[in-house]
């Protein structure tokens, strides 16, 4: 089973921790970051990230769109990443949109989330030939 290096940024540390364990449990590898200053601290951890699963408001004025803007300008504009909303207004999701995020509007259903990040995952080891990870109770397809 290929690994997946997923980012989930969330300020409330309940739902951080939740979203990261049922990452976890698909079987991704997840570094959990409560802000767009342990976001950078974390990623400056590793080479590689195949995607970001942000809330869009956090806390300080800070917003999910600005942690994915700052972690492409260091791993490229092709870094996949979705953002966690309860925000339904045209021009919020006009911006994302054209940012090239995409959007899962809270809640979130599991099966969802799932869908999204191993399709992105998939994406970001094609090129080196590789499947995005299987959860252990779901055998890989045929």
């Amino acid at each position: 089973m290929s690994e997946c290096l997923v980012l989930v940024v969330e300020d409330d540390p309940q739902i951080r921790f939740a979203l990261k364990l049922i990452l976890e449990d698909m079987g991704h590898r997840v570094l959990a970051a409560g802000s767009l200053a342990e976001a950078l601290e974390l990623a400056g951890e590793t080479d590689k990230l195949d995607a970001i699963v942000a809330d869009y408001r956090l806390k300080d004025r800070e917003t999910g769109v600005m942690v994915i803007d700052r972690l492409r300008q260091h791993y490229g504009e092709a870094l996949n990443a979705v953002i966690l909303t309860g925000e339904t207004g045209p021009d919020r999701l006009k911006e994302l949109a054209e940012r090239g995020i995409e959007v899962l509007h809270k809640p979130v259903p599991v099966d969802r989330l799932e869908k999204k990040v191993n399709g992105f995952c998939a994406e970001a080891h094609d090129h080196e030939g590789k499947a995005p990870p299987q959860r252990p109770d779901h055998p890989p397809p045929s």
